[in-house]
């Protein structure tokens, strides 16, 4: 599925030394990439939005694009403003029933701190 392949992608190019995963890999990855940003405006999927915008946080720049400012505003303006859900997201993508308001809301705040994170994360793991 495309969230399982840009967790994958993720995990690849966390490795930014290139220790781990030759460079064929990473080029592939690359390009999987470019192909999953375009097919992730045909339906929301928080899962898989998480996972393909730290990747492309991960990517090189020239890949990353508008898909990140685009997903982030989306996600704004789907935001629940009024009753006791204010501030949450609606459980209404593919997993959004087995997880609920809280799933949703959980990933939908990750999914908009992708850029602080992604830094910190790739820091980390080059540490390791």
């Amino acid at each position: 599925s495309e969230g399982l392949s840009s967790m994958g992608a993720f995990c690849v190019l966390l490795d930014r030394r290139g220790t781990m995963f030759p460079a064929a890999l990473r080029n592939r990855v690359v390009d999987a990439l470019a192909r999953a940003r375009g097919a992730s405006r045909e339906e929301a999927d928080l899962y898989r939005d998480f996972f393909l915008a730290s990747a492309l946080k991960a990517s090189p720049a020239r890949l990353q694009g508008p898909w990140l400012a685009e997903t982030r505003s989306s996600l704004a303006s789907r935001q629940v403003r009024e009753g006791h859900d204010r501030g949450s997201w609606d459980p209404d993508d593919p997993w959004g029933p087995l997880g609920g308001r809280l799933y949703s809301t959980a990933l939908s705040a990750l999914v908009l701190q992708v850029e602080r994170r992604g830094d910190r994360l790739a820091s980390w793991a080059a540490r390791s």
